[in-house]
């Protein structure tokens, strides 16, 4: 789990693009928020794990 402390930190500010406002309820915005945070982290996730070495760059 603290290989990946870089792809949960990414996670939970990926809430933060979210704007509550926007949303009627907070179930909604609240679940949008999960949505995103979620999104965000598997999209770094799979950039930085996998497609990154694919194409044979290395840090």
């Amino acid at each position: 789990m603290l290989d990946n402390i870089d792809v949960l930190i990414l996670t939970i500010l990926g809430c933060l693009f979210v704007n509550p406002r926007r949303y009627r309820s907070c179930w909604t915005a609240a679940l949008t928020a999960l949505g995103c945070g979620a999104a965000t982290g598997a999209a770094y996730f799979l950039v930085t794990r996998m497609l990154l070495p694919w194409l044979g760059v290395t840090s």
